[in-house]
């Protein structure tokens, strides 16, 4: 039975470097959403544009995980996953009967966010978006904490 894991959290909260080391260590496919946009459309000039890139992006990743998943190879998706209907559409596509289904959330304190987003950033900044201290604010309003039934939190989290 191939494995899903669904990635939450804020931006800048381990998802990244976590799906990184379960592809090295387990050969887990990552599908990071940032790094499709990125190569594909760059910086969204708005909100609107953006969501649609996103939504094309998303739409051709889980196209290839269905085949990656028909071979029996897990996958993690490392986006985020904001809100309870993401997780629960994502958690919807995919048949339970056939595929092992984990959403991981990372908590993160707004200060351990903030030296993330500036080591990240400091870095190749290649496939990953430019946020200041004021976007990421605007942005963790948007974010819906999953309840605990829902998910694991990354600290205990066995793959």
């Amino acid at each position: 039975m191939a494995k899903i894991i669904i990635c939450c959290g804020k931006i800048a909260s381990g998802k990244t470097t976590f799906c990184k080391k379960i592809e090295k260590e387990h050969g887990v496919f990552v599908f990071n959403a940032d790094e499709w946009m990125m190569h594909f459309f760059g910086e969204a000039p708005d909100c609107s544009v953006f969501h649609n890139q996103l939504e094309k992006c998303i739409t051709m990743i889980y196209r290839m995980a269905d085949r990656l998943l028909e071979r029996g190879i897990d996958v993690a998706f490392d986006f985020g996953f904001w809100t309870k209907k993401d997780r629960d559409d994502c958690i919807a596509r995919f048949d339970r009967k056939l595929h092992s289904i984990t959403v991981v959330y990372f908590p993160v304190d707004d200060q351990k966010q903030i030296e993330n987003i500036h080591k990240r950033q400091e870095g190749n900044m290649e496939n990953t978006f430019v946020f200041t201290e004021e976007k990421l604010q605007f942005f963790n309003k948007k974010f819906e904490e999953p309840q605990d039934f829902e998910c694991v939190r990354i600290e205990n989290f066995m793959l």
